[in-house]
């Protein structure tokens, strides 16, 4: 009997313990994403912002900031990499330079998250602004960092659909 009896107590002790350091794994799995938001297509944005604008590559860095380091960027292909995804496009983006006088500007993003591809959330984003910064390319920095914020604050309880920003 006290075999038995010892035996409960270890395992009392060790199946807590197992458990915690297999979530401990789980938490620590880091999620990757292209270091540059792709456009959805060519007419996405103009040729300027396409041309003169990177954006997308602070849109990017500004995710894995808000993020507090649980997402990295990578060059990679992601269909080619185990584990979690977050696949990004901008497939909305309106600005020109001028600020307020040349009306409204816009960024809109969708993207999804995935598990040994299995897709396990996804949202659209979208931010606006009226006014704006003189140049279009400081404009779309900026909305890219409240997008990144959306994202990261998504990516603390994601779901399937959810609507970030303007888009909610």
């Amino acid at each position: 009997m006290t075999t038995v009896s010892n035996m409960k107590k270890i395992l009392s002790i060790l199946i807590p313990i197992c458990l915690l350091s297999a979530g401990t794994v789980f938490a620590d799995e880091k999620i990757m994403l292209s270091s540059v938001i792709p456009y959805a297509d060519k007419d996405v944005a103009n040729d300027s912002v396409r041309q003169e604008c990177d954006w997308n590559t602070k849109l990017a860095q500004n995710i894995v900031k808000e993020s507090d380091s649980t997402v990295e960027t990578t060059d990679q292909d992601l269909a080619q990499i185990q584990g979690k995804t977050l696949i990004i496009q901008a497939d909305n983006v309106h600005a020109i330079g001028g600020g307020s006088w040349t009306g409204p500007k816009w960024a809109h993003i969708h993207g999804t998250l995935q598990d040994h591809g299995k897709v396990i959330g996804s949202f659209e984003a979208l931010r606006r602004t009226i006014g704006g910064s003189f140049g279009a390319c400081s404009t779309l920095d900026n909305l890219g960092e409240e997008l990144g914020q959306d994202v990261a604050k998504w990516l603390k309880n994601p779901t399937m659909n959810a609507k970030l920003g303007d888009a909610s």
